[in-house]
């Protein structure tokens, strides 16, 4: 079974950066680790947050 880690955080950008950040992640997708990022429908008032949420095995972890 192995040892899991529950990882989640978030990331505060711009418009710019939202779209930098979209960038990399899709640039970087592993298939399964990277379905933990979620996006915002749309955009209200000025702050882009970014999210992430999954349980990893603690071997994926570095």
């Amino acid at each position: 079974m192995g040892v899991f880690v529950s990882i989640r955080g978030w990331l505060e950008c711009d418009e710019q950066q939202l779209a930098a950040a979209r960038q990399v992640i899709a640039d970087h997708s592993d298939g399964h680790y990277s379905g933990g990022w979620g996006f915002p429908d749309h955009h209200f008032n000025w702050t882009y947050y970014v999210f992430y949420g999954g349980d990893v095995r603690e071997s994926a972890v570095n």
